[in-house]
């Protein structure tokens, strides 16, 4: 838990053995962050000025080809489109193909570069399945993240 105005970290719990020395889950775990990701997304977005959370965003198919010549087509959870939505509607449902599409039109480079930002300089993979958080966080970094959201 970090404080909301300074990022101080008040609490961490690394395990369940809080006397037990190695592996700390807090700060060594990295896990996908997955739709943790959609709000930068959606303040990559935003930040651009093109885009406001009443603007309308597409809820509706892609598809990506990527470099190796295979090709990425997520789906939402449900596996149906909702159509236009408003971006703030889209973040509430975190709806995975209206942030894909805002994501790709904003440029996954830039997103990429926002949550880079972020990060302190961590290394973050351009790829389009940034969108959908395939990037790996420790529980600490995704809290320092949220902390700017705060």
């Amino acid at each position: 838990m970090t404080h909301p105005h300074t990022g101080e970290v008040l609490a961490a719990v690394g395990g369940r053995r809080s006397r037990y020395e190695g592996f700390n889950r807090a700060l060594d775990a990295r896990r996908p962050i997955g739709s943790l990701v959609k709000p930068f997304v959606y303040l990559t977005a935003i930040e651009t000025g093109r885009y406001s959370l009443a603007t309308t965003v597409a809820d509706t198919p892609v598809s990506v080809d990527l470099a190796d010549g295979s090709g990425w087509a997520p789906r939402n959870y449900g596996g149906q489109p909702h159509g236009d939505v408003s971006l703030m509607r889209a973040l509430a449902e975190s709806m995975n193909l209206a942030a894909v599409n805002t994501g790709l039109d904003v440029g996954v480079d830039l997103v990429r570069d926002r949550l880079a930002d972020l990060a302190e300089g961590r290394e973050v993979p351009a790829n389009p399945s940034l969108l959908l958080g395939a990037v790996s966080y420790t529980p600490l970094e995704v809290a320092g993240l949220y902390g700017v959201l705060a």
